[in-house]
């Protein structure tokens, strides 16, 4: 899976986890960061009527190869950033008391943005894929991400409704503003982990082989988003991915290096670890406390032709 298609579809689940458990410290061991300082995004579309004209935003952390993301920010609402943290594995937060009524989460890489906001149970979610010729009616190049002066500026951004349970997002939101952080806001908060407890205890050799993804809509390239989508795995830690595009008629291909870090942990590219289980002929990815399914294939890789130019 592509790290865009990965990462949305992890956002989207992540931000969701949000909507039962509690408040966060909001501690940082490392210095005095910008919590508090508010940072407008102005919002307008069809769904603005419900969630007001704009977006408050007031904790900020910027992270490097963070999970499938080699850069991203992440921006909250106020008492929620600590609590997304942990979902991730970092910092120690271990929320007992009620989130606030109305919160929002808006994650942003180079590659994509996920933002899910929440007005007291109701949730409204929405993504983009900033993949050029990507079919989506969005302009990405409104984005100015200049993590060397710490901030991002949003001009006439269009971001999509994304496709998750209970979303009530109905159309495309437009977004203007400029999230800003300093430097105390990109020190990770103190006991760290490295990703979370292994699914299972598992030899890398379990995984092996072909395997079709059960949701072929989470891997997106410049075509846009897939109709199939296959992971084969090979012994000498080759991971490679086809995605079968029907308008096209042939299959995007991405690859990838995994390694064994052992007790079901494994990791591609450098990436932050993931976990795996298999029971029969279905297998488990899970990342970040989510996860999503493959089916065994009996399909083979000089099946995945032709490749798409």
């Amino acid at each position: 899976m592509s790290k865009l298609g990965i990462f949305l579809f992890v956002s989207i689940l992540l931000i969701t986890g949000c909507g039962g458990g509690g408040s966060s410290s909001g501690n940082n061991s490392s210095g005095a960061n910008s919590r508090g300082q508010e940072r407008i995004l102005s919002i307008s579309g069809a769904d603005a009527t419900s969630l007001g004209g704009e977006i408050k935003l007031t904790e900020v952390a910027y992270r490097k190869n963070f999970g499938f993301a080699d850069e991203v920010v992440i921006a909250t609402t106020d008492g929620i950033l600590d609590f997304v943290l942990a979902l991730a594995g970092e910092g120690t937060a271990n929320p007992s008391g009620p989130l606030p009524i109305d919160r929002t989460v808006f994650n942003i890489m180079p590659f994509g943005i996920s933002m899910t906001i929440f007005r007291g149970d109701q949730e409204w979610a929405y993504t983009l894929a900033c993949t050029a010729n990507n079919g989506l009616t969005v302009n990405c190049s409104n984005i100015n991400f200049d993590s060397t002066n710490r901030t991002i500026t949003l001009t006439d951004v269009v971001v999509m409704a994304a496709i998750s349970s209970g979303n009530l997002a109905s159309a495309p939101l437009t977004l203007n503003g400029s999230i800003t952080w300093i430097a105390a806001d990109e020190i990770p908060a103190s006991g760290t982990t490295s990703g979370g407890e292994p699914v299972v205890n598992g030899a890398l050799t379990d995984i092996t082989g072909s395997w079709k993804e059960d949701v072929p809509s989470l891997y997106s390239s410049v075509l846009g988003y897939a109709d199939e989508v296959y992971e084969i795995y090979k012994s000498d830690g080759t991971n490679l991915t086809f995605a079968y595009y029907q308008a096209d008629g042939c299959y995007d291909s991405y690859s990838a290096m995994y390694v064994d870090l052992g007790n079901g942990n494994i990791s591609t590219d450098g990436d932050a670890a993931y976990n795996f289980s298999i029971v029969a002929d279905v297998m488990t990815i899970s990342y970040l406390g989510n996860s999503y399914t493959l089916t065994k294939s009996i399909l083979t890789e000089s099946d995945f032709m032709p490749i798409c130019i």
